[in-house]
């Protein structure tokens, strides 16, 4: 995640996209369930810019990613107890329905600049519980923070059911991504 506050009147927030390479004990025999590891990815990110307004308003590239963004703030305002909103608009987007993590993204994306512009101190955990995000996995919420290769610890058996628990799975490692590796990412547009 990058942040760049403009004139103090307004915030852009970059959040990147993230593989998952997936979950480590779904059944939890290790006494914690899930745990999971992935990677930031350069250069594909969701970019938005955000000014403090009297009512929330989105503009994007789709409908969809608006009104995505628009219910994110919503749920946002109400749970921060926000006292105004936001004109929002999104210069980027990670591809939607690709697995690339683009709701998370655009979520904590939404939730910085929102808390951000009015001041409340909320880090991406609790900026994500409030959007029912990062049940299971630690990765979306890790590669916003921090960037790199990432392991998530899953959470502890008793805390959590077949939907992950309540709170997000902490980090347990984080390592810069190598410069000596790779990704080829191949999408397919249509």
């Amino acid at each position: 995640m990058s942040i760049e506050t403009i004139e103090k009147k307004e915030i852009s927030v970059t959040a990147p996209a993230r593989l998952h390479f997936g979950f480590l004990d779904l059944n939890g025999a290790l006494g914690r369930r899930f745990g999971s590891f992935g990677l930031a990815l350069d250069g594909l990110a969701t970019r938005l810019t955000a000014s403090k307004a009297p009512t929330l308003t989105v503009n994007g590239p789709s409908t969809e990613l608006t009104k995505r963004a628009e219910r994110y703030g919503k749920r946002l305002s109400a749970a921060f107890g926000l006292p105004g909103g936001a004109h929002i608009t999104i210069s980027r987007a990670i591809p939607e329905h690709a697995g690339l993590g683009s709701g998370t993204q655009l979520g904590l994306a939404v939730g910085t600049a929102l808390t951000r512009l009015y001041g409340v101190k909320a880090d991406g955990a609790t900026i994500a519980r409030s959007l029912g995000r990062g049940a299971r996995s630690g990765i979306g919420i890790g590669v916003f923070e921090t960037g790199g290769v990432l392991l998530d610890g899953g959470n502890p058996v008793e805390e959590n059911d077949a939907k992950g628990g309540d709170q997000p799975p902490p980090v347990i490692s984080r390592l810069p991504f190598p410069d000596d590796w790779r990704i080829l990412l191949i999408l397919d547009p249509g």
